[in-house]
C-alpha cells in the first residue's frame, strides 16, 4: 500500500510541476505583451507631450520678439 501511495504522490507532483511550467510560460508571454503595449502607449504620450512643450516654447519665444509682452510696466 505504501508503494502505491508513493507512486500516486510522485505522479501528482510530476503533474503539478509540468502544469506550473506551462503556467509560467503563459504568464511570461502575457507580461511581455503587456509591457510592449504599455511601452508603446508611453512613447506616444511622451511624443504628444514633447510636441506640446515645443509649441509652448515657440509661442513663448515669439511673444517678446513681436513686442506683445515686454515685461515692463506701461508708461
Amino acid at each position: 500500500m505504501s508503494a502505491m501511495l508513493r507512486t500516486r504522490l510522485s505522479s501528482f507532483l510530476a503533474g503539478v510541476g509540468v502544469t506550473s511550467l506551462a503556467c509560467m510560460a503563459s504568464l511570461k508571454q502575457d507580461v511581455e505583451h503587456s509591457y510592449g503595449l504599455v511601452l508603446d502607449a508611453m512613447k506616444s504620450e511622451n511624443k504628444k507631450l514633447s510636441d506640446r512643450v515645443a509649441a509652448l516654447e515657440a509661442s513663448a519665444s515669439a511673444a517678446p520678439a513681436a513686442g506683445t509682452s515686454t515685461g515692463a510696466p506701461p508708461s
